[in-house]
């Protein structure tokens, strides 16, 4: 074994022995590389190690791990290099099953990689860049919509469609259309059919639209905010501190590169877009109709690396299975793909323009909402499914704040009057008052409300007074004789 010889032994053993008469574990051997082992001490031994034991252990064996690998696709390397200059066939004699796989894998990757470059190529046929482009009459697919439409009218920088099934007719612009859809455009790459019907032209490397082909601003339909939509087509934000520079073309690139990567295309997953503003992409599992969907504003308003993150959360969803939510099995696999293993997305997402938004005043986190925050202040009514209670009473308007600030600095009046959020109109940039206000004047509200006057009560008449009797007098007069009445 190559193992077992010598450094000088393993030279000369490399130097005689073709590289696809070996495998990948003699010829890791022979170049002197260690194959690392899964467990090659036991959890009780490692849990006896010390913190700093523990950290050398795990970088040695990371430096390791990564050594191997190298070694294998080196080895890979050469093989195919060797096969591609004649030197071997793969029904010849001693071709280990090694290099049979190598010579497999990287030929399908050669393939895919120059069939990557003909869809390129393709897709920038397939662009519609301004209305001089198409003519009357003309069939082309609307990316927004994902449907197809007859150009009926050229406008200036618009057309005047008329959709295929529906009939109804819409403007819009030119640089929201394609000649085909994907899964028809890979079926023309594939037959080797024209993409463009009045003659593809000559393809740049890197292409520059026109001026003329950008969508003007102040086109607000759905329609206008797809493929080719420009940073000039999204309101400018005071926070933002840089432009989008996502394109929905790019968006499909890699929606597409990851579906492939993970078998996803060949299981006959699709993916669709919508103008949806409330998430940024879903996963829909149904019978004999799986696909991706992802929100053209969301696209337009993001960086690529969030982009990549959503789509491999979605790319796992499909993986684990729809019924699996954000459970463990779903956790494995976003791990396996290569995005964060968590269920909502972080402050690093922007959400497309709403009605009215608000800065918090400490993290600086915008928030969006299509209405302004109401809430019901009734009394609690019975327990409604789970445990959960309801309050009655209209809905009113309430003060909202910055959750994670709040759950921060801690529920006291200070940050409650510290973290309140101030609404604002985004179209106008007015700032709304938010609960409203009452309308009294500030000297009336300061003072009390009058007391509410007191019920009448029947007056009684006063008793009349008693006049106090007068002292009686007494005029002694002297008795006599002849005053004197008489007793007999």
């Amino acid at each position: 074994m190559p193992s077992l010889l010598t450094e000088a032994e393993r030279g000369k053993f490399l130097a005689e022995t073709p590289v696809w008469k070996m495998n990948r574990t003699q010829y890791q051997a022979a170049r002197g590389v260690h194959q690392p082992w899964i467990a090659e001490i036991s959890p009780m031994q490692y849990g006896g190690l010390s913190g700093r034991g523990r950290r050398a252990y795990d970088a040695k064996r990371s430096q390791e791990w990564a050594a191997s690998g190298a070694c294998k696709t080196e080895y890979d390397r050469l093989v195919f290099e060797a096969y591609k200059r004649g030197e071997f066939k793969l029904k010849d004699e001693g071709v280990t099953k090694d290099a049979e796989s190598a010579v497999a894998y990287l030929s399908a990757q050669e393939k895919q990689a120059d069939r990557e470059e003909r869809l390129r190529a393709a897709r920038r046929a397939n662009q519609i860049l301004h209305v001089d482009d198409a003519e009357e009459g003309d069939r082309v697919f609307i990316v927004g919509y994902s449907q197809y439409a007859t150009v009926v009218k050229k406008l200036k920088v618009s057309f005047s469609l008329k959709a295929e099934g529906s009939g109804r007719e819409f403007k819009i612009a030119a640089g929201a259309c394609v000649w085909l859809s994907y899964n028809d455009l890979v079926k023309a790459v594939d037959e080797g059919r024209a993409i463009n019907p009045h003659g593809d032209p000559d393809l740049d490397p890197e292409p520059t639209p026109p001026a003329a082909a950008a969508i003007p601003p102040a086109a607000a339909s759905a329609a206008t905010s797809c493929a080719r939509s420009t940073p000039q087509t999204i309101e400018a934000r005071a926070d933002e501190e840089e432009a989008p520079t996502v394109t929905v073309e790019r968006a499909e690139e890699l929606i597409r590169a990851m579906m492939e990567k993970h078998g996803l295309t060949a299981r006959g997953w699709t993916y669709k877009f919508d103008q949806t503003r409330h998430r940024l992409a879903s996963c829909h599992e149904e019978p004999g109709n799986n696909y991706l969907s992802f929100s053209v504003p969301f696209i337009l308003c993001n960086r690529e690396e969030v982009l990549v993150d959503s789509i491999g959360h979605e790319v796992a969803h499909a993986l684990a299975g729809a019924a699996c939510g954000h459970g463990r099995r779903w956790q494995l696999h976003a791990l396996a793909v290569g995005c964060k293993p968590e269920a909502a997305c972080g402050r690093e997402v922007v959400s497309p323009d709403s009605r009215y938004h608000a800065v918090c005043p400490n993290c600086g986190h915008r928030i969006t909402r299509a209405i302004l925050p109401r809430a019901r202040k009734g009394a609690l009514t019975k327990r409604v499914g789970r445990g959960r209670r309801q309050r009655t009473g209209p809905l009113e308007p309430v003060a909202t704040y910055c959750s994670g600030c709040l759950d921060k600095f801690g529920r006291s009046r200070e940050s409650f009057d510290r973290l309140t959020l101030t609404w604002i109109e985004t179209a106008t940039g007015r700032v709304i008052e938010w609960p409203p206000k009452s309308t009294q004047p500030a000297a009336a509200a300061a003072q009390p409300p009058p007391a509410a006057p007191a019920p009448e009560i029947e007056q009684q008449p006063a008793p009349k007074p008693t006049p106090e009797p007068e002292p009686e007098t007494w005029e002694v007069k002297p008795i006599t004789h002849a005053t004197q009445p008489s007793l007999f």
